[in-house]
């Protein structure tokens, strides 16, 4: 009995993580270029690769970071020159951020706005709190010409920051 347990547990784990993050229920929070991709927050390592196999694992992130793997995505559509995207270091290694960079800083924020509406936290930022999209936060702000979208996920850099 204990074996059939331990062979079901990763299947059953899957089928709760997928049904608390899914491309469906962000729909309304993520760019149409991050949505045309498939992609979202929580989505495990494989489903992210399976989806931009084109995405570069940043070596040297992984050693000055250890607590996350940063992939890369160079050209990543016609108004997102590059995109980086965070996943968490432990199994299923899921999604929490993605880092958009623009042409300028007010290209940036006008897709923050699109996205959001008007800045709702201190500095300019955003905030939406838990909801229909699933039980985290999600946080966003524009750095340099940069649209960072950011999941407080359990066991990410975000979980109690945001």
């Amino acid at each position: 009995m204990h074996r059939l347990c331990f062979f079901f547990l990763p299947f059953v784990l899957s089928l709760s993580l997928s049904a608390q993050y899914s491309l469906k229920a962000q729909k309304r929070l993520l760019p149409k270029e991050v949505r045309k991709a498939k992609l979202y927050f929580g989505m495990s390592q494989d489903a992210f690769l399976l989806r931009l196999p084109q995405a570069v694992l940043d070596e040297n992130e992984a050693i000055s970071n250890p607590f996350r793997k940063v992939y890369l995505v160079e050209g990543f559509s016609k108004s997102i020159s590059k995109m980086v995207v965070y996943l968490n270091n432990e199994s299923p290694f899921p999604l929490y951020e993605f880092i958009l960079i623009m042409d300028s800083p007010e290209s940036a924020g006008k897709l923050g706005e699109k996205l959001f509406g008007k800045p709702n936290a201190a500095n300019g930022e955003w905030r939406v709190p838990p909801g229909k999209h699933g039980n985290f936060l999600i946080g966003a702000w524009v750095y340099q010409k940069k649209l960072v979208l950011a999941a407080a996920l359990p066991g990410s850099e975000w979980e109690t920051e945001l």
